[in-house]
């Protein structure tokens, strides 16, 4: 993993230059597009943003329509669509160690979308080569994974089976996998996406693929495996430097990265993250006055938001990643610490920077004081603290003496 850092001077220079290669709405006669600049009697920014990157990316408003690392794009806007392409080719190569030409990806709305664009591709991929069924066809997955997984099964009229976990290690339970996989086989399943996680929402576990795939190959005619890192995508790569939660590994087909956790980008920032040979199985040719594959199952979204994530990516470069992470695993190391000095049970990743408590451990009175996450609204078993930029030591210190 490694990417150069750029200056502020560089990135400013780089996004600037990239909008000036868009068609301007304001200086062009463009009569067929569906789309203009910000409405400037509502947001009269033009004079205040002049000078300022990624607002003035917000009031030229370009369309990303599509999957740009795949061929053609809209002329209207390539200028800004390369950016997002150079961000994807980040976190594809250099975070998620694709091979060159090896994946495609694109900016999306959130972790949800791109989970549901991951199974979408699956789903297709599965029926166009086997001839298969819907019912032939299964999702499996952790008790904690996120509900999208529950979304994109009914939307795509998918079984979802999902896997009780350990409640102190929250590990899946491996005879309760097998025993899924055999008795969906049993019922006619034969194909499987193991929707795995890289940080769950509230425990920060893993999934780790390696322990799974041999059941998998055991009981399923075949299988792929979709990466959840919607949490983890931008802080595990980044702590755990071994790690095969990527492409390295075979049978990883597409990953979800979300830039507007770790990463600090705006709302909106999903990433998803494919091998280039199902990209296809999405793609619609009834979008014939788009230029180029959309792939996609948003269609329009905000170029805006994929500048935000180029210029976090390039104004930090890969060491300064590191760096910001490692930071805030020792603040989660000096989080732990202090419980484990009070003796305060909890669940912790050493590679992620969340700490989930149990419920029997601390009052919900200090949980509710402290904005603790709960696992449930009504009865939870479990507190969550995600030690994110904004949580300092000395919230740390507050927490832990109101607890003592």
């Amino acid at each position: 993993m490694f990417w150069p850092a750029l200056t502020e001077e560089a990135v400013s220079k780089r996004v600037f230059s990239c909008l000036e290669k868009n068609i301007n709405f304001r200086d062009n006669i463009l009569l067929g597009i569906p789309g203009t600049h910000l409405d400037e009697r509502v947001f009269p920014l033009e004079d205040l943003v002049r000078d300022k990157p990624f607002l003035s990316s917000f009031v030229a408003n370009p369309n990303h329509i599509g999957m740009h690392t795949d061929g053609d794009s809209e002329v209207f806007f390539n200028g800004t669509h390369q950016l997002e392409v150079e961000a994807i080719q980040l976190c594809a190569q250099e975070i998620m160690r694709a091979k060159a030409g090896e994946y495609n990806g694109y900016i999306a709305s959130g972790g949800t979308e791109a989970n549901i664009q991951g199974i979408w591709q699956l789903r297709n991929y599965f029926q166009h080569k086997y001839k298969c069924s819907l019912a032939e066809i299964a999702i499996i997955h952790s008790v904690d994974t996120h509900y999208s997984v529950y979304k994109a099964g009914n939307l795509l009229s998918l079984k979802t089976l999902p896997i009780d976990v350990h409640f102190e290690t929250r590990e899946m339970d491996i005879s309760c996998f097998e025993l899924a996989l055999k008795k969906a086989k049993e019922q006619g399943v034969k194909y499987f996406i193991f929707f795995a996680n890289m940080g769950t929402t509230m425990f920060g576990s893993v999934d780790e693929i390696s322990t799974f795939t041999p059941f998998l190959e055991k009981y399923g005619d075949d299988y792929w495996i979709h990466i959840d890192g919607a949490f983890g995508g931008f802080i595990y790569p980044f702590t755990h430097l071994e790690s095969k939660m990527n492409f390295s590994h075979p049978k990883v087909s597409s990953i979800t990265m979300d830039a507007h956790k770790m990463l600090q980008a705006p709302y909106g920032t999903g990433i998803f993250l494919s091998r280039k040979i199902f990209s296809d199985f999405t793609f619609t040719d009834k979008a014939s006055y788009v230029k180029g594959n959309d792939s996609t199952l948003c269609g329009s979204r905000s170029g805006a938001n994929a500048i935000s994530v180029w210029m976090i990516l390039n104004s930090y470069g890969s060491q300064g990643g590191i760096e910001f992470c490692q930071e805030l695993i020792e603040r989660t190391d000096f989080l732990c610490y202090c419980l484990d000095k009070i003796k305060v049970k909890y669940f912790r990743n050493p590679y992620m920077n969340i700490v989930t408590i149990p419920a029997d451990q601390i009052s919900e009175d200090m949980a509710r004081k402290y904005h603790l996450v709960f696992d449930r609204v009504e009865k939870p078993q479990w507190f969550k603290v995600v030690v994110m930029d904004h949580v300092k030591v000395e919230h740390i210190d507050a927490f832990i003496d109101a607890i003592c």
